[in-house]
């Protein structure tokens, strides 16, 4: 009997361990795969999230900065802009304007005082002179204003051979009497030189000789 209860009590007692042991291992388990999976999750949302961002943020390319805009404000009511002149400078050869007004007119205007010319030489004969000889006879013709002017006339007496100073005088003076409706190149002034050729109280050659510009 004693034999029987010794087992009898080692078999409780083993059932009793077998119970706590399995009690433990099954408290122990949840607990210990909870913070397993608490901490695999952990690395998985920091590596998960911000490695893949971060490795995107290397690789995207560069934003282009950007410009600075320049605007211009216009207004109605504003100063007009400056206008650019890219004309070529007066009395130069690269301005062509009104080439016409060079020496077409002023052989024209030559042509127009000859009478006048003949004129002088007559009041000579008249007064009993019979001159032979060369005039060279200039001018100035001049812008002011709207109008173009003779402003100067004068014997040049380096080229002058006739004889006789109220004869000069009055050769020189019919240029007075041109009239003028402009100057080549756009000039403000020209200086132009014309010749009378007489012999014996007559007229041989009266012509137009040239010009240059006064600046």
């Amino acid at each position: 009997m004693m034999l029987v209860a010794g087992s009898t009590v080692v078999l409780f007692m083993l059932v009793v361990l077998v119970r706590a042991v399995n009690s433990g291992s099954s408290s122990v388990t949840p607990t210990s795969r909870a913070h397993e999976t608490a901490t695999e999750a952990a690395p998985a949302a920091a590596h998960g999230t911000t490695q893949p961002t971060a490795a995107r943020a290397r690789n995207l390319p560069p934003m282009p900065g950007r410009m600075p805009v320049h605007r211009t404000e216009t207004s109605d009511s504003g100063p007009a802009p400056l206008a650019v002149d890219d004309r070529p400078p007066p009395a130069s050869r690269a301005n062509t304007t009104h080439l016409e007004y060079g020496g077409t007119q002023l052989r024209a205007q030559a042509k127009a005082v000859e009478p006048l010319v003949h004129e002088c030489l007559a009041a000579e004969s008249a007064a009993g002179a019979l001159p032979t000889g060369k005039a060279m006879m200039t001018y100035v013709v001049a812008k002011r204003g709207d109008k173009y002017l003779v402003e100067d006339t004068a014997i040049d007496d380096e080229n002058t051979t006739l004889q006789g100073d109220k004869l000069l005088e009055c050769l020189r003076e019919t240029a007075r009497s041109m009239k003028f409706i402009g100057l080549p190149r756009e000039a403000e002034a020209l200086v132009v030189s014309r010749s009378v050729t007489v012999e014996h109280g007559k007229i041989t050659e009266y012509k137009h000789v040239g010009f240059s510009y006064l600046r």
